[in-house]
């Protein structure tokens, strides 16, 4: 079973690799006006780094929250590698809307130069 845990805001660190180089405004609005009126249907996915925590997937959510002026969130902890977290991050935001190809191309690229991933 997968355990929630509120951990502050001051504790969690945006991540060192983002997937998006941008998004607007306006959907960050959007977003905020949702998670106002229903809260936080799904919580972020953190990993452990030092003695914070880095966003693995929520990242957007995580900056409407900040903006909300919530002190803590609701997030998912798991250890994991950063190549496992650039996947766990590809796959979050594939999944979620289209990303724009510039993007898609950098995160296949740092894939590559990881080691163990090929282009079949």
């Amino acid at each position: 079973m997968t355990e929630v845990k509120e951990i502050e805001i001051s504790k969690i660190e945006e991540p060192k690799e983002a997937l998006r180089s941008y998004f607007t405004q306006e959907a960050l609005e959007e977003l905020k006006e949702s998670i106002a009126r229903e809260g936080l249907l799904q919580p972020l996915l953190v990993r452990p780094v030092g003695d914070k925590y880095e966003i693995v997937a929520g990242h957007r959510r995580f900056i409407a929250i900040k903006e909300l002026g919530w002190e803590k969130v609701p997030c998912i902890v798991k250890e994991m590698d950063d190549t496992e977290t650039l996947i766990k991050r590809i796959h979050e935001n594939i999944k979620r809307e289209d990303i724009d190809p510039v993007d898609l191309a950098e995160i296949i690229h740092k894939l590559y130069d990881r080691g163990g991933y090929t282009f079949k």
